[in-house]
This record gives structure tokens, C-alpha cells and sequence, in this order.
């Protein structure tokens, strides 16, 4: 007669393998190295679990990522909260390891980290250009959020790994531009989020208008610190 299974966690019977309350699954046997290098490597790869794999579908196709989660769908990509998370440890990871200044930005704030100060910076002013050039098309603020959580990210993400490879390499060669085409890259992969037309003139010309919306937002900030 084989011993009943219970859950570790809610103290009840396994139905099968798995906790019919938490969900909660056992292999029956202690974890091993093997198993323990499979889990990783089917977590990182694995497109319902990792936060990488949802990071790649981003940078290719970033419009179904986002209608999912703003439709309410969860739990099968990363959610735009865990993407970001990434974001700061990349930060992180970049200021200890590669170079104080982000994308050839110094960013300085008396007790407050600059791996949060970069965002806590940027986000605002890129949800604002983003609003207002869609403002007639797409009202809800949460679907901004939700586009730019997972487009800028990612691509910051991206560019920062590739650029930190040139930084290590050949020194840094590209300085302030990594940020000014990073800013461009999340204004047209926004576009192609918000669009309502597939047309790449469209998306083109709502990538303009943001990048002059954002251009006139820093100009008036640089103008107000210099007063």
C-alpha cells in the first residue's frame, strides 16, 4: 500500500502529482543536479515561465504581448512588472561591472540608487510623449504603461548587453548616441504597438511625433534647470 502524498504547503492530499489548492507539484524523489539544470534551462527558455523568452517575442512582434496582458490574460508571458525588474538588475549588473554612466548618461541623486534613478527619469516623460501622440486613438493610460513597460525594457535590456560588449572590447565608441537610439527604437516599437494602421508610414510618422514631443519635454526641463 503506497503512502498518501501531502502537500507541503496547504496540508492536503495530492490529487495525482499536484496540489488541487496551490498547484503545487512533487517529482516524488529528491531534487537532483541533473533535474535541477533541466528546470533551469526549461525555465529560461520556456516562453510561459522565463521573462527572456518573453523579452525576445517582444523585440519581434511587441503588439500581441501587449493586447494580451492589457485584454487581462496573465500568467503565460512575464508580466510587464517582472520585464522591468530585469531592467533594473541589468542597470544594476552595467554600473558595477561595465561603466557609471547609463547609455552615456551620469545620472546623480542624493540616497537614491541610479538603477531606479534611470527610470524614475526617463518613464514619465516617454509615457507622456506616447499619450499625447496617441491621445485620439488609444485613452487608457494603462495600455501606455503596459507598451512601454515591455518595449523600452526590453530594448534597453538589448541594447545595453550589446553595447556593454563593445564597451568591454573597444572601449565606449558610441557615448550619448546608445540613448538616442534607444529613445528612437521605443518610439517605433511603440508605434507598432498603438498603430491602428499596419502601414510602416504611419508607424514612422507616430514615431516622429513622439521623438518631438519628447525633444520639446527635455528642452523644456533643460531650459527650467538652467533658470
Amino acid at each position: 500500500m503506497t503512502r498518501e502524498k501531502f502537500c507541503s504547503i496547504c496540508k492536503i492530499p495530492f490529487e495525482g502529482n499536484h496540489c488541487s489548492c496551490c498547484g503545487q507539484t512533487f517529482s516524488g524523489k529528491p531534487t537532483s543536479t541533473i533535474s535541477l539544470l533541466i528546470d533551469f534551462l526549461s525555465n529560461f527558455f520556456s516562453v510561459e515561465k522565463s521573462g527572456f523568452a518573453t523579452i525576445f517575442k517582444v523585440l519581434k512582434s511587441p503588439k500581441p504581448i501587449v493586447e494580451n496582458y492589457y485584454s487581462g490574460y496573465k500568467n503565460y508571458y512575464a508580466s510587464p512588472g517582472k520585464i522591468i525588474l530585469y531592467g533594473i538588475a541589468v542597470v544594476a549588473l552595467h554600473i558595477n561591472f561595465v561603466d557609471n554612466k547609463v547609455m552615456g548618461l551620469s545620472l546623480n541623486a542624493e540616497n537614491l540608487n541610479t538603477q531606479y534613478l534611470f527610470w524614475l527619469y526617463l518613464f514619465p516623460v516617454l509615457l507622456f510623449s506616447s499619450y499625447m501622440a496617441f491621445i485620439l486613438v488609444e485613452r487608457h493610460l494603462s495600455k501606455h504603461l503596459i507598451s512601454l513597460a515591455y518595449v523600452a525594457t526590453s530594448l534597453f535590456i538589448a541594447l545595453t548587453l550589446l553595447n556593454d560588449l563593445f564597451i568591454l572590447t573597444v572601449g565606449d565608441k558610441f557615448g550619448i548616441w546608445t540613448f538616442i537610439v534607444f529613445v528612437s527604437l521605443v518610439f517605433f516599437w511603440n508605434s507598432r504597438v498603438l498603430t491602428t494602421s499596419k502601414k510602416y508610414m504611419y508607424i514612422l510618422l507616430n514615431t516622429v511625433i513622439q521623438a518631438a514631443i519628447f525633444a520639446g519635454i527635455v528642452g523644456i526641463l533643460i531650459w527650467i534647470t538652467k533658470q
